[in-house]
């Protein structure tokens, strides 16, 4: 891999290598069995970036691994740039192979004639349940063999309109959704999914839930169980229902994990826009504050929280562009606050903001946040005032900045987006 058409030559030591040194960094033994020598040189000062980030490559057993220079190309080891970019590298010893991001989807095999007896020549074959499965090797005339990879993995399940509690004479439900286990219909046993809760941004008020069917099935399909919580809008109810209504649901969610087939015990709350404060301040205060005494006996902490554009201090929403009024009593800010001008209510608004919450002493979960570099709704600033506090209170955030993002869109939709959530989820449950 050229990295510049000029390389310094750094404090570099030549070596004889073995080739398959930059697979080293991965197996410990058995790598070659024809090995070739090579004159190198090793760099100490040369940076590596990936995405934007600086990245200190290490073997398995935490030693530093340098980029390496032969015959004026320059070769970085693939264990850390692949990490860096999300994908998981091993070695095969049995065939010899580096599989990054997984095993190979092709499989090689030796094609045949169809079959086409009469079933008179033919003998029942009993149900198998060998896995692998064996691969069907007839080639049908004419026909094109091709490979594909499912995009995630798994079908879903929809438990649609599941009411989670009554409050101020309202059914609240939650949207359900759970892979499904293939294995199952063979009388297997079912695994337990992690459960993300997530919360639909409305500006506080009536939310439309089914909006957020399309990208949770594409979440369920990753191996996730996904509720989608409705809560008291801003026309019924005031700051902090919202909190207290989606720590009810959390606590519904976890009291019937058996019924779901969910892992009570590994939570993910994720939110959008108004959804993102919600999420925030449900995670920062965990069972503290903010409860309906439903389900008392459960705890609504959760493990991750993702917050996706999320207001964190109200009072200083409108110092920032914005499409928005967030100061007057209609605004949606002023609405969560039961009608009043924001900037005339500063305790209020104070105490519905998730930096009120956050000190030293107090744990929390880790946190990551995204916002769009040009959000006309949210201002950028919000998250930004959110990871700085984390980051001075040496807590566990992680911010990206989508360029040219805007509130919901720009690239939030992608596939790139959620497998940036659904990675950083499964990180952070191991």
């Amino acid at each position: 891999m050229h990295i510049f058409s000029k390389i310094k030559r750094a404090r570099g030591f030549v070596v004889g290598l073995v080739v398959g040194l930059l697979v080293a960094a991965m197996a410990t033994s058995g790598l070659a069995t024809t090995v070739k020598q090579a004159t190198v040189n090793f760099y100490d000062d040369i940076k590596i970036y990936v995405n934007g980030g600086e990245i200190t490559p290490t073997a398995q057993n935490g030693d530093t691994i340098y980029p390496i220079l032969h015959d004026g190309t320059t070769y970085l080891p693939v264990r850390a740039v692949s990490e860096a970019l999300g994908k998981s590298v091993e070695w095969d010893n049995a065939t010899r192979s580096v599989l990054i991001g997984g095993p190979p989807h092709a499989i090689t095999y030796t094609p045949t004639k169809p079959d086409l007896r009469p079933a008179s020549q033919m003998s029942i074959v009993p149900p198998s349940m060998a896995m692998p499965f064996p691969i069907d090797t007839d080639m049908p005339t004419g026909a094109t063999s091709i490979w594909l990879s499912d995009r995630s993995g798994y079908g879903t399940q929809v438990y649609p309109d599941v009411v989670y509690d009554t409050r101020d004479g309202e059914e609240l439900v939650v949207q359900i959704i759970t892979p499904v286990d293939p294995m199952t219909m063979f009388g297997g046993s079912s695994k337990e999914w992690p459960l993300i809760v997530y919360v639909p941004g409305s500006a506080w008020m009536r939310q439309n839930v089914y909006a957020a069917y399309a990208n949770m099935i594409r979440v369920a399909e990753m191996g996730y169980a996904v509720a989608i919580v409705e809560y008291r809008g801003t026309d019924i109810s005031m700051f902090p229902s919202a909190i207290e209504d989606t720590k009810t649901a959390i606590r519904f969610m976890k009291t019937n994990a058996k019924t779901y087939g969910i892992d009570a015990d590994k939570v993910a709350v994720w939110g959008d826009s108004s959804g993102g404060h919600t999420a925030d301040m449900v995670g920062i205060t965990g069972d503290d504050e903010f409860n309906t005494g439903v389900y008392s006996d459960v705890s609504a902490s959760v493990n991750v929280v993702v917050d996706w554009y999320g207001p964190t201090d109200i009072s200083v929403m409108c110092y920032y562009p914005s499409m928005l009024d967030h100061v007057t009593a209609n605004s949606p800010e002023g609405l969560l606050l039961g009608g009043v001008n924001v900037l005339e209510n500063l305790d209020l608004a104070k105490k519905a903001s998730p930096l009120t919450y956050l000190d030293a002493k107090t744990a929390i979960p880790p946190i990551l946040i995204m916002h769009g570099s040009q959000d006309s709704i949210v201002p950028f600033n919000q998250s930004v005032r959110l990871h700085e506090k984390l980051v001075e209170l040496g807590k566990d955030s992680t911010f990206y900045k989508v360029e040219g993002g805007s509130h919901g869109s720009g690239g939030f939709a992608s596939d790139d987006a959620l497998k940036l959530v659904v990675d950083y989820i499964t990180e952070n449950l191991k």
